[in-house]
């Protein structure tokens, strides 16, 4: 989700939603700080010296600009995450940190868990963390899932159900961390109902 430190940090996830703040609220922010980016129908991502923050409508500060790179993580604009000395976390719209600022990257928030890596490697001319496990952290900063996953993937939220992957192997747990399947298939698809389709050896069966 972070691939660079400063200004390629962060993404606009509403396509066209900067045209909808007025012109009078950009000249406001824009009188103030170097660069403006939209965040949420009552807040914008504001630069100033290479650190971002986030200010409200009338320019004043709500979160400081204290951080290398800070991105929008869904579209209630509960949550951000942000950057800071090369390691990342999430804060909530008031500035208070909910996910300590100190993992090697930070992903989607989904279901009240937040996906994050521990132990990666940095990648490539733009700085990308690779190499390292997956886990899902709560609200409350938790480690919900247990450190030992290349990969892991909320995709049942209704009966608390995670896809991880080991190598190229993918199986579930719950957010307990206990195995619901073996982590031994191909490929694990969501199917209907609290079923999965799962794929071994080019054949596709439903658990």
């Amino acid at each position: 989700m972070f691939p660079t430190l400063s200004r390629l940090f962060v993404f606009l996830f509403c396509v066209g939603s900067a045209q909808a703040q007025s012109e009078k609220v950009r000249f406001i922010l824009r009188a103030k700080y170097c660069d403006v980016q939209y965040f949420s129908k009552d807040l914008s991502a504001v630069i100033k010296s290479d650190k971002w923050g986030l200010a409200d409508n009338t320019g004043r500060l709500v979160v400081p600009m204290v951080y290398d790179g800070i991105s929008q993580f869904e579209e209630r604009g509960r949550y951000a995450g942000v950057a800071k000395d090369g390691k990342f976390g999430v804060i909530d719209t008031s500035g208070r940190v909910v996910i300590p600022i100190a993992y090697d990257d930070v992903r989607d928030f989904s279901g009240g868990l937040f996906r994050v890596m521990i132990g990666g490697k940095t990648s490539g001319k733009r700085g990308g963390k690779r190499g390292g496990t997956w886990i899902y952290v709560n609200a409350a900063g938790g480690w919900v899932t247990p450190p030992v996953y290349d990969d892991v993937e909320y995709v049942d939220s209704r009966n608390g159900l995670v896809k991880v992957r080991v190598g190229r192997k993918q199986g579930l747990i719950d957010t307990t961390g206990r195995e619901v399947t073996r982590i031994a298939y191909d490929e694990v698809r969501c199917f209907a109902k609290g079923l999965f389709l799962v794929k071994n050896d080019n054949q596709w069966s439903v658990i």
